[in-house]
């Protein structure tokens, strides 16, 4: 079986997660650059959703705006490989087992760059920001590095909402294919799908 490696980039609310979650449906392992940030983040704040407001300091700021800055902050200041250098364990991890991997949350040129060195391809989602706000309410952070920096990845695959409702059915009919034939059937549609979709 052949291994794929796939990265998702794209704004808050793009549907980047929701993409992932099909991949993984069907096998793949997903997992998150910033997973390691969330882990964190829940040992003071457990349970708490990123829309959910903390006390930082003297200020109080919502949890996805702790991620922005606890994240950068190693970035900034410590190594800006630091978080890749912690994803780079499950990607061997992934690559001796032989699995599929999918990263659901590029967010900057540099994670898009180490990722393609890495051997991924970049689907990167366009989503309109009215239609991101309309799935998830306010957008929060939309100055931060990891949301401005998205306009900068050069992906190798760009899907619009359309398409990438299209992609989302392709995986659907590929997660309940019930035989062994009907499922490779439908992941050459996938694959093909991806491939007519490369930016040339």
């Amino acid at each position: 079986m052949k291994q794929h490696k796939i990265a998702i980039a794209g704004k808050q609310g793009a549907g980047k997660s929701h993409l992932a979650a099909a991949f993984s449906n069907i096998g793949w392992l997903t997992f998150s650059i910033a997973d390691p940030i969330k882990q964190l983040v829940s040992l003071a704040h457990p349970n708490a959703a990123k829309t959910d407001h903390a006390m930082v300091g003297l200020k109080m700021k919502t949890i996805r705006e702790l991620y922005q800055a606890i994240g950068g902050a190693i970035r900034t200041h410590v190594d800006p490989y630091f978080w890749l250098s912690i994803a780079s364990n499950r990607v061997d991890e992934a690559t001796r087992t032989f699995r599929s991997i999918v990263v659901d949350d590029v967010r900057t040129p540099t994670e898009a760059q180490w990722l393609k060195d890495s051997g991924f391809t970049i689907i990167k989602l366009v989503v309109p920001t009215e239609t991101r706000a309309a799935r998830i309410g306010k957008l929060i952070g939309e100055n931060d590095e990891t949301e401005t920096g998205v306009d900068d990845i050069v992906a190798d695959i760009k899907l619009d909402v359309w398409e990438a409702n299209d992609l989302l059915q392709l995986l659907n009919d590929a997660q309940w294919a019930t035989h062994t034939e009907r499922f490779d059937n439908a992941m050459a549609r996938v694959e093909q799908f991806l491939y007519s979709h490369r930016e040339a």
